[in-house]
């Protein structure tokens, strides 16, 4: 899905005008309840994945729901993608942005904790951004430089990213030096351990943060990953993970009494945009 579909040059500058969620599935009872109303498959139950485009309250389904955008827009693969970004389009048509969304920065799509970030890294084969602080105060200074070169130009849509209080929670990450600061991270192939690309202290100013960001891309080697060798390779080194509540879909690893580590099965990420 996300090497035909959400990579599309088309489909990318039209979600520039949507707030696009990638929810937890089995990793929020919250968001899987919310979910299961949007699509159920023929089990009745709520599957791995869903898609559907939502009215700005979440109410209401824009698009037809299912498992995945070509459920919404079916056919050739390329035609596909133009009636998506058509659609999303004429969508985005309808609905008038807030002067003050226009003007500000979103908030970065911070993954609930480093467990769960590492896996979407390692699904996503991006690297991970961890900003560390103990104050409430460093904490809010860290996310705001964090977050004007997330949505620059040079960086949007190039990282995962996730808060910590403590250097401890980075415990399966090696190359740690820094007890506070920003850690550029490379997922391993399943997504339970990482290595530092990069790593800044407190107070660093936002150049030396930029090129810090800059030189991680340019270590980072992301790994072509295809589902059936991945998971047949989880399933030899006995690589599982276990979600917080349980796995529904009648086709996943899970309900076999296996979950393979590093599948896109949970996680979000964000886009700018202030609409649908």
């Amino acid at each position: 899905m996300d090497r035909s579909f959400l990579s599309d040059k088309g489909i990318i500058r039209a979600s520039r005008e949507f707030v696009c969620a990638r929810l937890a599935t089995y990793e929020s009872k919250e968001e899987a309840e919310y979910l299961s109303r949007i699509f159920r498959g023929r089990s009745g139950q709520l599957e791995n994945t869903v898609f559907c485009i939502m009215s700005p309250d979440g109410k209401d389904k824009l698009v037809r729901s299912g498992r995945s955008p070509g459920w919404s827009f079916p056919g050739e693969e390329e035609q596909a993608a133009r009636d998506m970004e058509k659609k999303m389009d004429e969508i985005a048509s309808r609905y008038v942005v807030k002067k003050e969304a226009r003007s500000s920065l979103p908030a970065l799509p911070v993954l609930p904790n480093v467990r769960l970030a590492l896996n979407v890294a390692a699904c996503d084969n991006l690297p991970l951004v961890a900003a560390v602080a103990r104050s409430k105060g460093a904490m809010q200074k860290l996310r705001k430089q964090v977050n004007e070169l997330a949505w620059s130009k040079a960086f949007i849509g190039r990282f995962i990213f996730v808060d910590a209080e403590a250097a401890s929670e980075l415990e399966k990450i090696k190359g740690v030096k820094n007890q506070e600061g920003v850690f550029v991270i490379a997922p391993d192939t399943f997504g339970q351990e990482g290595k530092v690309l990069t790593q800044v202290k407190l107070g660093v100013s936002s150049k030396d943060l930029e090129e810090s960001f800059a030189r991680a891309l340019a270590l980072y080697e992301p790994e072509r990953k295809e589902t059936l060798p991945h998971n047949a390779l989880g399933r030899i080194l006995d690589v599982n993970w276990k979600t917080q509540i349980p796995v529904t879909d009648p086709g996943a690893p899970a309900r076999r009494g296996r979950s393979e580590e590093g599948r896109s099965r949970s996680g979000r990420r964000g886009s700018r945009g202030g609409r649908p």
